[in-house]
């Protein structure tokens, strides 16, 4: 009753709230002439305010909040914008941020106030902080300073971020809050993928990332041969970011469903794994396609050796066949069509990607050409020459199509190491954590693991990692392994703490015999 009388006290100055900005959005379209990225900042910023305000739980709120706004590309860039790919392009705070910015700073709060003893920062953080430093010399000598110093920017918000959730996630609890977040992120975006496929058309909706109207022409145009194709992209900017997301996030839906879980969220994981499935097909991605593939026959296969969790394995299998195979039915023209009649152009172009930077790595093995530099160095080695480079490519060179050479093209077989270095601990402490016992912690370090695999087979064929939305969704999953990590160590402490004592230390409590 009391909780009830407080949640109403909370509505009225939250709904009052709403109506406000609700009513003061007509206002602002008039005097701003139409603009609607303003508008859309002012109304999102009131908005947010008032669900802080009407839950009760702004913490709970901003974990739920971030796993929603992680895949969306929305930000607001400063200083000069530099058009190009394969890193970051601008400073910029995107919508994420907000939230995160509302975990950071209850962190604080609670390192001030003594109710947390110290900060958690796990030991791959070092290795990020190497490539930092890689980072930090190509802007000491590099001849491109600010697109350095962009990408320089991201990784040091990204390990903010990573310090923060390893630090949040304490509990099973939170961490299944943290999942149930990502999962309503991507099943947002998997509706608005459904919807776009079906429709075939654009939504006009490219503030909040969806793909521009000329990248659906370009792919429309080059993906198939026989026919004009739709690709849905959601508003992740690219059909192939979108695949490469889904990809990393059904396995975590999938062993949430079939987990020890409500049923409330049992359906709600459930639904997530089958429109993620239909969206994923939708994308007409093939990396996206094989990386699902074998992040999902990884969950299968770990859930198999497990013993607990053999039961549920087989129940994922037959689940997981039953939700492809209908989706695969509905959609067997466009996958048959996507996989015999595709352009050979594309693969043709990947290839003298690789060739070109095969050729900036032989000149430059070591140390490489400079972090996030890559489009600009690459000119001078592409097979058609510097400026007739520029002419077919016009405002950049598109960067190659695998993460392998980039890394090794822009910081040499040093930054590559140090990329594989970070990958290898992930995974190690993954493979590690496989021994937790408590069983819903298991699913999830499962779903990352496959996760964090999935990232590595699809690097392979783009450079996917470098976007924004990926980068997130790759150090949201290193954290909840990191998180898991810490848990299981404490659990095996306090199993230590509570053990019955052994035959010698019963003899002293009884005293001597008689």
């Amino acid at each position: 009753m009391q909780a009830s009388l407080i949640m109403e006290r909370r509505a009225v100055p939250a709904l009052a709230s709403i109506g406000l900005a609700f009513a003061g959005t007509g206002l602002l379209l008039y005097l701003l002439g139409g603009s609607k990225k303003p508008v859309a900042a002012i109304l999102g910023a009131l908005t947010l305010g008032a669900i802080l305000w009407i839950s009760g739980n702004p913490r709970l709120v901003a974990l739920w909040g971030f796993g929603l706004a992680l895949p969306f590309d929305l930000s607001k860039r400063f200083g000069r914008y530099i058009e190009k790919m394969g890193g970051e392009s601008a400073f910029r705070v995107e919508v994420s941020d907000v939230f995160l910015v509302i975990l950071l700073f209850y962190l604080c709060r609670d390192l001030w106030s003594g109710r947390r003893a110290g900060l958690y920062v796990p030991k791959i953080a070092a290795v990020w902080v190497l490539i930092f430093g890689l980072g930090v010399i190509s802007l000491a000598v590099g001849p491109f300073r600010l697109t350095v110093a962009h990408e320089l920017a991201r990784m040091l918000k990204v390990l903010v971020l990573f310090i923060t959730f390893a630090n949040e996630l304490t509990t099973p609890g939170r961490m299944l809050h943290c999942c149930g977040g990502v999962l309503l992120g991507s099943l947002v975006q998997s509706v608005v993928g459904v919807i776009q496929f079906v429709r075939k058309k654009h939504l006009g909706l490219e503030l909040l990332g969806e793909t521009g109207a000329g990248t659906l022409r370009q792919l429309a145009d080059e993906s198939v041969r026989t026919e004009r194709a739709f690709r849905a992209g959601a508003f992740m900017n690219h059909p192939n970011i979108f695949g490469c997301f889904l990809a990393i996030v059904i396995p975590l839906a999938l062993v949430l469903a079939l987990g020890k879980t409500s049923l409330k969220y049992k359906t709600f994981a459930l639904t997530c794994t089958g429109m993620g499935m239909a969206a994923l097909i939708a994308t007409m991605s093939r990396s996206g396609w094989l990386s699902c593939a074998v992040s999902c026959t990884v969950v299968i296969l770990v859930m198999l050796l497990h013993e607990r969790s053999r039961k549920r394995a087989l129940l994922a299998v037959f689940a997981a066949g039953a939700v492809l195979l209908t989706v695969a039915s509905y959609f067997s023209d466009q996958i048959l069509t996507r996989l015999l009649e595709s352009k050979e152009g594309a693969m043709l172009s990947r290839y003298e990607y690789i060739d070109t930077a095969t050729r900036m790595i032989k000149r430059k093995p070591i140390m490489g050409w400079g972090l996030n530099t890559y489009v600009w160095n690459a000119y001078q080695f592409t097979t058609a020459g510097p400026r007739r480079s520029r002419e077919i490519y016009k405002q950049w060179l598109p960067p190659v199509h695998n993460i392998y050479y980039l890394w090794t093209a822009e910081l040499g077989f040093v930054g590559l190491a140090a990329h594989l270095l970070l990958f290898g601990m992930i995974l190690y402490s993954a493979f590690r954590n496989l021994k937790v016992r408590d069983q819903v912690l298991f699913a999830i370090n499962v779903a990352c693991l496959a996760g964090m695999l999935a990232i590595m087979v699809d690097g392979i064929f783009s450079f996917t990692w470098r976007i924004n939305s990926i980068m997130r969704i790759f150090w949201v999953y290193a954290a909840l392994i990191m998180a898991i990590q810490q848990w299981r160590y404490k659990d095996a402490l306090r199993q230590k703490l509570v053990q019955p004592a052994g035959p010698a230390q019963l003899v002293l409590a009884e005293g001597p015999a008689v």
